[in-house]
């Protein structure tokens, strides 16, 4: 097996050992790439001659942290100092960031190397950039952070950052078959970053498995151990036929899950929640449309000939919508999370699709973010974990819990995963 093939916690333990040295870890993955790149097209930007300069110097440092010597890649919304920052449009080609994120700054403090930045949507919105689903290529791996769930499914790199604003990590993950983690709101930061809907945005962890989420997670939270593996308390189900036309083989899936948990003694009932999810879904929309629209109003007015037409009909739409329908939705927002909070306690969570269903066919779309707008509106945080595949496309569900629980539903997560092998 190639270093690359070797999952984050595989890798850095063999570092730990010495029994892997960075530099060949960064070679495996920079040959991967250029064997795979020309078909996936997951890479805005590969920074090589960088990265093996700094495995170079992992190789002789002592241990920086707990991604010593760890190749990531970065959404190209995200400023990391030296490299382009596209955002997925024509008009910001040429332009450089000249500081890290502090998302980035955290990583490389750690000890992680940035190996380059993946493609995104158009401004982390639906026009979809050139990287394909590497399952299949003729399918989407979603968006809007597809090059970096395309990248690590490729084992391109193990572990990447993405963004979130409506389903732009839990999708990805749900559509290439690797596991994704978008905090609670807030938990993570996320200056540095080209905003859509700063009311809404997140910063979305990537990686081949639940378990690898974990240290990128320490590392930005700056929490210093993770919770103990353990079961949640009670798990509440739904197939996300509230929201949208999900597709059988995903509603099967859930209802896999649901029978494992149930056969491992976990308290399993549905969530009785139908017209809360699809207030906040609706809500979602509104909030992210008129956020946006004051967000890009600038770019709007400079090159509106040079944007796309859904995000042209997006912003067009939020500068449309009044200031008393905006306030109404985030009062939705409020209102369902006061409905829902004695129900998802500390140790209670959601189990829901991770999207619709597989990966569309086509690559000029990146799929419905259905699944995840309710829970994205409220804040909650959602780990989304692989769970099977339908004619060859993988399926992935979702776990959420309540808010500032996110140490706990990474516990639980990690511990269903577990017995999804």
């Amino acid at each position: 097996m190639a270093s690359n093939e070797l999952t984050l916690t595989a890798a850095t333990e063999r570092m730990r050992e010495g029994a892997l040295t960075s530099s060949q870890l960064v070679r495996d993955c920079l040959e991967r790439i250029e064997r795979r790149e020309p078909e996936v097209g997951a890479w805005e930007h590969l920074d090589a001659v960088g990265a093996r300069r700094q495995a170079v110097r992992a190789d002789v440092s002592g241990p920086a942290g707990l991604l010593h010597g760890v190749p990531v890649a970065v959404k190209d919304i995200i400023d990391v100092a030296g490299l382009p920052v596209r955002c997925g449009t024509p008009i910001r080609i040429g332009r450089m960031a000249t500081t890290d994120a502090t998302c980035v700054r955290l990583l490389r403090a750690s000890g992680a190397i940035v190996l380059g930045k993946t493609v995104t949507t158009e401004f982390a919105y639906f026009s979809p950039g050139k990287t394909r689903n590497p399952h299949a290529l003729e399918h989407t791996p979603g968006g809007s952070s597809s090059g970096s769930a395309a990248a690590v499914a490729d084992t391109m790199v193990p572990c990447a950052l993405g963004t979130q604003t409506a389903g732009s990590t839990v999708r990805p993950a749900s559509f290439c078959g690797i596991a994704g983690f978008v905090p609670t709101y807030g938990a993570l930061p996320i200056d540095g970053t080209q905003h859509l809907a700063p009311l809404l945005d997140r910063l979305g962890l990537l990686a081949r498995t639940v378990d690898d989420l974990v240290p990128l997670y320490q590392v930005l939270s700056g929490i210093a151990h993770p919770s103990p593996l353990r079961p949640p308390a009670r798990v509440l189900v739904t197939d996300g036929s509230e929201l949208a036309d999900v597709h059988p083989a995903m509603r099967a899936t859930v209802r896999r899950v649901a029978d494992t948990l149930t056969g491992l003694g976990v308290p399993v009932a549905p969530l009785d929640a139908a017209d809360l999810m699809r207030r906040c879904a609706a809500a979602q929309q509104v909030v992210m449309a008129y956020d946006a629209a004051r967000t890009l109003a600038d770019v709007v007015a400079e090159h509106r000939r040079e944007l796309s037409a859904p995000l042209l009909e997006l912003l067009d739409a939020g500068a449309a919508t009044p200031e008393a329908s905006f306030r109404e939705a985030l009062a939705t927002a409020d209102a369902a999370h006061e409905e829902l909070a004695p129900t998802l306690g500390a140790d209670v969570v959601i189990l829901a699709p991770g999207a619709v269903g597989p990966a569309p066919r086509g690559i000029r779309a990146t799929g419905d973010p259905a699944m995840s707008r309710p829970w994205h509106l409220l804040g909650l945080p959602a780990v989304a974990l692989p769970a099977g595949d339908v004619d060859g496309l993988p399926l992935g569900v979702q776990l959420v819990g309540a808010r500032d629980t996110d140490g706990s539903l990474l516990a639980a997560a990690r511990w269903l995963a577990t017995h999804l092998r």
